[in-house]
């Protein structure tokens, strides 16, 4: 499913996406305070946020500014590590999004993460996956 044709223009792109691609500057010395009151103001369905997939003590070390910025602002956040498959293929703009796997657990509650998952990627109709870890499933009945 190509949503443009390759080499399209950023007038092509608003006109046929509705995506508008801006620059916004926030001025603050704190970037997850910066970011938190940038969605306090303009709020959003949902966040994008590529991490630099750190771990064991770099990530003790140098923490997640990405988890924290998740963490603050309670929006649903899409996080895209630095090793992630793109799902845009960028020469023709075809989706490739056929599996999308969502874990689940009583606590937290995964109905409003399914509702928004399905709204979200309605259009692209893909299989998804709920894995739930452990023996205690009885009390999530998919429907």
């Amino acid at each position: 499913m190509g949503f443009l044709q390759a080499g399209a223009s950023v007038a092509d792109i608003i006109k046929k996406l509705g995506v508008v691609v801006r620059k916004v500057e926030v001025r603050h010395n704190n970037l997850v305070r910066g970011v938190s009151a940038y969605l306090a103001e303009h709020g959003a369905d949902l966040i994008v946020l590529a991490t630099h997939g750190r771990s064991g003590i770099e990530r003790l070390r140098e923490g997640s500014v990405s988890t924290r910025i998740a963490r603050e602002t309670h929006a649903p956040t899409l996080f895209i590590g630095p090793a992630a498959r793109p799902f845009v293929d960028a020469p023709t703009g075809e989706m490739r999004l056929r599996r999308v796997l969502a874990p689940v657990a009583r606590k937290p509650s995964p109905t409003r993460a399914l509702r928004k998952l399905s709204t979200f990627w309605a259009p692209l109709r893909p299989h998804i996956d709920l894995l739930h870890v452990g023996d205690d499933l009885d009390w999530f009945e998919p429907g």
